[in-house]
């Protein structure tokens, strides 16, 4: 942003009006940038979240087949 007021100091009038739309769009952009970043950044964690859920139950789910084993096991003794 200092570049372009130098810039616009520099070659006033038409060109400084120019230089500063550029500003803008530039300055929109990473706006723009940094919420895409941030949504990217909240979908992630979520997906993480959800990863260590679905673990969390596939490991529940295994140790109630390793019971569920051992109890069919012992009624067959």
């Amino acid at each position: 942003m200092e570049d372009a007021a130098c810039l616009e100091a520099q070659y006033p009038g038409q060109n400084a009006a120019q230089i500063a739309q550029q500003q803008d769009i530039v300055v929109d952009s990473w706006s723009a940038l940094q919420q895409r970043a941030a949504n990217r950044k909240e979908e992630l964690r979520a997906s993480c979240e959800l990863q260590r859920f679905l673990t969390q139950v596939i490991q529940c789910l295994n140790i109630l087949w390793c019971r569920v084993l051992a109890v069919s096991v012992e009624t067959l003794k």
